[in-house]
């Protein structure tokens, strides 16, 4: 078990903690058969409780430790056995039986080792993935697995990081009895088109396990990584201003480099979907300050693609190294491509030409490269980049006289529903205060608090106050029936596109529509078997333990062919939704015709300008630290003034910023910041 010692080479430029145990851990349940499965489990679990009991290093513990507790979190993953222990079309007959997956051995083996150390190491490596459930996607509050254990310890009296026994306990119910994977086994079994995709690099193995076959990273979504697990990060920062002092290089290229760590680690956590399926792909975004840059987008995008390339075939030798040939067939050609998109920002013509380029393969390397349309939010960006995305496909394909063979992981089209329903609720508040004396106080009230409300219904929008001042200005406003209606604003659009795309293309090239930030859970159980990839962030990610996943048999209710858009029937609940919609917005059907918008008018959208503003913002913060892991190095940071600036430069927006710091330089430093002075 060379690996779990992490003595393998291959992927130290790029390794991050545990990586090498993640790899050990896919190699077993992916590329492993059920023959041989069956033939070296028990041989495999003595070799590794012997070396445990035999081994005073802290890290070999540690390995062991995760990679026994994953273990038994895959055999409790139907999801991760349906991959390929218990899958027919690649083991006929020979797949694992239900009497044969039991973690209940690899427990009671785990139990056994904690004993042997007095449970120190079950302590530390169950406080560990106790952080890191509670950490991850803290700027939203909540997760998936945060609040489902708290759920299970409410209802048990148990704390699922207790032991061993009560982490696997809890997350085996978890596992089957979730909407995502009841959503994965109607994909699996032909009711639904719609995939599940993870819209954090940092959860992609935990949501592996409840079905996601993708996932997607943003420039917010890397901050937010390094404020949620700054150690971790703060080790890939090292690697990089290390790196920069050897090579000379600036700090906008540390932050790609960054940025590269960030998916390749998502990616690692799908890359035997990838090899397997030819699914998992991760969006890495192109530097969102070179949106309108088009020299820059062509040259750099196939450059950082074969970089990710060469990482990932140091991964795939690690994978398949003495793998049965079978695995070996099965990832053909993709061994050693990287499972990624490239999300090109569409904020005018420019994004919309690299689209083309990217999917016709027009680079130097002549490869196709996966793209996935983003800062598009309605059906006029929508469309554009299917088309665009579509006619580089078409261009590839007489090119070189082959077809596009994309299987299920294709270039995607993001509607970014979520943002589209901010931008629109803030243009009809302000249009409503626009019709209040400049000096009344409830328009002074709302209008200092624009930024924080979330919907039509909040105080004091819904007060009698409000609503009857704005009648006396012969305006009529319905707070719940106009936040219903700008919530389903965004699913019109998406379903709208959908329905566009899929008459032009058909089913198969045309439905490319990826849903993404979404704000409430209902816009799932709207599109519910009409696009093909919904792709969700933490905290709507636990908002679907209050649901179970049910395919529509009708797809597309109450919308009309002919037009896209809802059956004008006063029964028909989207047709009296796009009535209110149309009274909100007299210029509503703009945002839902192809040629409603002009490429050269996206930025004139406040909702286009808000996602990019945000998205340079964050790429900004990602260079600043670059540069203060740079100076830190160099040992710019020194006693308390210095711990001081270092905690206000690079943690400054969050509450526990000291902490955090700490945290952080412990990391990076390799040693007690004390030593600093600090």
């Amino acid at each position: 078990m060379a690996i779990l010692k992490e003595e393998d080479g291959r992927i130290k430029d790029f390794a991050l903690p545990f990586d090498y145990v993640r790899l050990a851990h896919q190699k077993l349940i992916f590329f492993t058969t059920p023959e041989e499965y069956r033939s070296m489990k028990w041989d495999l679990l003595s070799a590794l409780m012997e070396e445990y009991a035999n081994s005073p290093e802290k890290r070999v513990r540690e390995n062991i430790s995760l990679f026994l507790l994953w273990w038994a979190d895959s055999l409790n993953s139907p999801v991760e056995l349906d991959h390929n222990l218990r899958r027919r079309e690649l083991h006929g007959d020979s797949i694992l039986l239900e009497d044969e997956i039991r973690s209940e051995e690899i427990v009671s083996a785990l139990s056994r080792l904690s004993s042997v150390d007095y449970g120190k190491t079950e302590g530390e490596i169950l406080s560990y993935l106790r952080n890191y459930t509670y950490s991850v996607n803290s700027a939203r509050q909540n997760n998936l697995f945060r609040e489902w254990a708290e759920r299970w310890k409410a209802r048990e009296g148990r704390d699922p990081f207790g032991s061993y026994g009560d982490f696997i306990e809890h997350r085996k119910e978890l596992f089957r009895s979730c909407y995502y994977t009841d959503l994965y086994f109607s994909w699996r079994s032909g009711k639904t088109i719609t995939q599940f995709f993870n819209d954090y690099g940092e959860q992609a193995d935990d949501c592996r396990k409840i079905g996601s076959l993708g996932g997607t990273t943003n420039p917010v979504i890397a901050t937010f990584g390094e404020d949620d697990l700054p150690g971790k990060w703060a080790l890939a920062r090292r690697m990089i201003a290390e790196a920069q002092v050897s090579d000379g290089f600036p700090d906008d290229v540390a932050a790609t480099t960054f940025t590269e760590l960030v998916v390749t680690n998502a990616m690692i956590g799908l890359r035997s979907i990838f090899l397997l399926e030819g699914l998992g792909r991760v969006s890495f975004q192109l530097r969102p300050d070179k949106h309108d840059d088009i020299e820059y987008l062509l040259r750099e995008g196939p450059e950082i693609y074969m970089r990710l390339c060469r990482r990932m075939k140091a991964v795939d030798d690690i994978l398949l190294d003495r793998a049965n040939e079978l695995y070996v067939k099965v990832a053909g050609e993709r061994i050693g491509l990287s499972n990624n998109h490239f999300k090109v920002s569409i904020t005018g013509p420019v994004g919309l030409r690299v689209l083309k380029e990217f999917n016709a393969g027009n680079n130097r390397y002549g490869l196709r490269l996966f793209t996935n349309a983003t800062v598009t939010h309605d059906l006029p960006q929508i469309f554009a980049s299917i088309e665009s995305t579509m006619e580089g496909i078409r261009e590839w394909e007489e090119k070189t006289g082959k077809e596009a063979i994309e299987g299920e992981g294709g270039s995607v089209v993001t509607s970014m529903l979520g943002r589209f329903v901010d931008g629109k609720r803030l243009d009809r508040i302000e249009w409503l205060l626009s019709h209040l004396d400049e000096d009344d106080p409830l328009r002074k009230e709302i209008g200092s608090r624009l930024s924080s409300i979330r919907s039509l219904e909040d105080p004091p929008l819904s007060s009698k106050e409000f609503i009857e001042k704005l009648r006396e200005k012969g305006v009529d406003f319905d707070p719940k029936s106009e936040e219903d209606a700008v919530r389903a604003f965004a699913v019109i659009l998406t379903k709208a596109a959908t329905m566009a795309a899929i008459k032009k293309y058909g089913e198969k090239r045309g439905n490319r529509v990826l849903s993404a930030a979404k704000r409430f859970f209902q816009q799932n159980i709207d599109l519910e078997n009409e696009h093909r990839y919904s792709t969700d962030f933490g905290d709507i990610q636990a908002q679907c333990l209050d649901y179970r996943y049910s395919p529509k048999e009708e797809r597309f209710e109450g919308f009309d062919w002919e037009t896209c858009l809802p059956v004008e029937d006063e029964g028909n609940i989207w047709w009296r939704r796009l009535s209110v919609i149309r009274r909100m917005f007299p210029d509503a059907d703009k945002y839902l015709k192809p040629d409603g918008i002009r490429p050269e008018d996206y930025m004139k959208e406040r909702y286009t300008k808000a996602t990019i503003t945000q998205f340079i913002s964050k790429w900004e913060l990602n260079v600043a630290r670059a540069g203060i892991c740079l100076r830190l190095l160099k040992g710019g940071y020194r006693g308390k003034e210095g711990f001081k600036a270092f905690a206000r430069e690079y943690f400054g927006h969050l509450e526990d910023a000291e902490a955090k710091s700490m945290e952080f330089a412990r990391a990076f430093l390799g040693m007690d910041p004390s030593d600093l002075g600090w």
